[in-house]
């Protein structure tokens, strides 16, 4: 490839990029008004931290039980956080930070 196709190349994909990123904006009454949207605002962050349980849970990797026990019991701790505290970085933080204590001192 040449150096004016490389360029070319970059050019197309940081308008595409900014576009991207800009059509909401051009859409803004509209999404703010819709309920599908204020449905997602209200549940987006539980929805990630969900994926992100599941994903860093190993459960799914079929690993026993001994294995799996400072994620379950980091998995509790975020949970008992979340209960208490209501808000999603205390939980979060919490967790990984039970998470880490876990995995480099008792297990």
């Amino acid at each position: 490839m040449s150096t004016p196709q490389i360029f070319s190349m970059i050019l197309i994909m940081g308008v595409i990029t900014w576009c991207l990123r800009a059509l909401p904006f051009f859409f803004q009454d509209f999404l703010s008004q819709h309920p599908f949207i204020d449905f997602i605002k209200t549940r987006f962050p539980l929805m990630m931290m969900l994926i992100l349980v599941v994903y860093a849970s190993d459960v799914y990797k079929g690993k026993p039980l001994t294995e799996l026990q400072p994620t379950l019991l980091a998995m509790a701790a975020t949970t008992l956080l979340q209960l208490g505290f209501k808000n999603y970085l205390i939980s979060l933080f919490g967790g990984i930070a039970v998470y880490v204590a876990l995995v480099n001192q008792v297990f």
